[in-house]
């Protein structure tokens, strides 16, 4: 419950409004502790940004709502990531899908452990490993 799902109507206001193809939640700084794994997120994003040629502030929230033939669209495109995740905005934004962001609570683990682990060594090690094949994928076209 990290994400509220109060907030769904509120995407779904935004993904009618907005006339955009997929309505991502950013994860709102305000309460999320300034640890390893922020500085790994806040990383990630800054360097997929980068390398794709996006400038969205929160692009790996897993908190988006998007039309069922947009998100069969870009599953027809998934590749063998190990954390496809980490790159469902890459994979909209190359294939022209218009991204509006809300920025939304996102509050600490109550109960459980992340999958990603305390701090998340492995799975960086993965997204890592996953860049080769977004590369190939979904690398920016030079005009």
């Amino acid at each position: 419950m990290q994400y509220q799902p109060e907030q769904i109507p509120r995407l779904w206001e935004a993904l009618h409004d907005s006339g955009a193809d997929i309505v991502q939640g950013v994860r709102s700084d305000a309460s999320r502790s300034r640890d390893l794994r922020f500085l790994l997120s806040k990383g990630l994003g800054a360097l997929l940004n980068r390398t794709f040629g996006m400038s969205l502030r929160d692009n790996k929230s897993a908190f988006f709502l998007c039309r069922r033939e947009v998100l069969a669209s870009l599953l027809g495109y998934r590749q063998h990531y190990r954390h496809w995740q980490c790159f469902v905005m890459v994979a909209a934004h190359h294939h022209g899908y218009r991204i509006h962001e809300v920025e939304t609570p996102f509050a600490p683990r109550r109960n459980g452990r992340s999958a990603f682990g305390t701090l998340a060594l492995g799975p960086t090690l993965g997204v890592a490993i996953d860049f080769l094949p977004a590369l190939r994928e979904y690398r920016r076209r030079r005009a």
